[in-house]
């Protein structure tokens, strides 16, 4: 299926993945809108920064997802979808939606009609976490990019899109590139 895990560390820029050490324990800081985390000291070098909890709250477009491992990739999973919405809410709640096609205006009232369906939460280490109902947690390493670039594909990318990469072991599984929705 699609169940991926932060069995590593994974320090990604946007052209380059490079494997880390093995992650320390760490707890998941709860969802809120206090105020950005400082940068992390990578940060200078890779355009990117991890996410703080305000950086994700509101909703999101996926632009693209990236597959690394093309052959772990079910399009008939809706968790593939090249449409997705993600709405991160202040009090921890996550409403994501797929469809078939792409989102047009009529469909924001959908959205936001959907009930909240997963819970997240952000670790101080980068990792956000996703817990379906009903289902175990989820892990993607985010980023916040602090410029305009190209994201792997070739793809223009901008200042505050957001770049989650989620891993398998110690690999990088794929990559879901996310606009916040004006």
């Amino acid at each position: 299926m699609h169940k991926l895990s932060s069995g590593a560390a994974v320090a990604v820029a946007l052209s380059t993945l490079c494997l880390a050490a093995p992650l320390p324990a760490a707890q998941p800081i709860k969802a809120s809108t206090a105020s950005a985390s400082a940068p992390s000291p990578s940060s200078a070098s890779t355009g990117a920064r991890f996410c703080a909890p305000s950086d994700l709250v509101g909703e999101w477009s996926m632009l693209r997802l990236i597959p690394w491992q093309r052959g772990k990739v079910d399009r008939r999973d809706a968790w593939f979808s090249d449409h997705q919405r993600f709405v991160f809410l202040g009090n921890g709640s996550m409403k994501h939606v797929t469809s078939t096609r792409a989102f047009v205006a009529p469909d924001t009232a959908l959205i936001a009609a959907s009930p909240a369906r997963a819970e997240w939460a952000m670790r101080e280490d980068g990792w956000l976490v996703l817990t379906r109902s009903g289902g175990g947690p989820e892990y993607a390493l985010c980023h916040v990019l602090l410029a305009a670039t190209q994201d792997p594909t070739g793809g223009p990318v901008t200042r505050g899109d957001v770049v989650l990469t989620y891993v398998e072991g110690r690999d990088p599984a794929l990559q879901k590139i996310l606009r916040r929705v004006p």
